[in-house]
């Protein structure tokens, strides 16, 4: 674990150079203990942010880490040697796999789109943080088999909705914006507000999709 001072009123706690899902939960048991247990307001904390191998801590500059940027050391040892007791929602989204580049994902993985959507939808997602644009879910449990570098080419403009993959992470579109991920699927889902860092999410073909595998996946 290694401190890294971002600047006077920002530090992060960095744990592994490596994406893993198992350092995404023990990051965010050791974020939910933070926000359980410290005193905000005593200790002039702004907010505790979890990435994926790091917490970002920001504070005012009357908090006792603008001096002491070690002030809470102690306390994420501890922390991190607790067991995972944080229960955590789990959203099941539907899906149409319609997206621009799943013909060309396919093509690149040497699978048919029906073993592409079948792997794609055994796999419970892990919500590993929150950013970029809106609430942009990054999620952890992508098949080893869907495994793509991202677009050589991003995009100017990717519609809010778009289900994505880029390299060994699932997303989901919050809001309309630029983007490298190959877009496999799309999805009227709406409530990102109620994402939250840790969540689960499990995808379902509406519909529509199933309707469209009947027709047109190859078996």
């Amino acid at each position: 674990m290694n401190l890294n001072v971002i600047n006077e009123t920002l530090i992060e706690y960095n744990f592994s150079n490596k994406i893993s899902l198992e350092l995404s939960e023990k990051i965010l048991t050791i974020v939910h203990y933070l926000i359980e247990n410290l005193d905000y307001q005593k200790l002039g904390l702004i907010e505790i942010t979890p990435c994926f191998t790091s917490i970002a801590i920001s504070f005012k500059s009357s908090s006792p880490l603008f001096d002491e940027p070690d002030y809470l050391t102690e306390e994420i040892i501890r922390a991190a040697e607790l067991p995972e007791k944080t229960s955590y929602k789990t959203h099941t989204i539907e899906i149409v796999y319609n997206g621009l580049d799943l013909d060309q994902v396919c093509l690149s993985l040497k699978l048919t789109k029906k073993e592409f959507i079948h792997l794609h939808l055994k796999s419970t997602y892990t919500i590993a943080m929150l950013g970029f644009k809106g609430n942009f879910p990054y999620l952890l449990g992508l098949d080893k088999k869907l495994i793509l570098p991202r677009r050589a080419s991003p995009r100017n403009l990717v519609k809010k909705g778009s289900v994505a993959i880029g390299s060994d992470q699932c997303g989901i579109y919050a809001e309309d914006s630029p983007g490298g991920w190959h877009i496999i699927a799309n999805t009227d889902f709406d409530d990102f507000d109620g994402l939250k860092a840790g969540d689960k999410i499990v995808f379902k073909p509406c519909v529509k999709s199933r309707l469209n595998l009947n027709k047109s996946v190859e078996s």
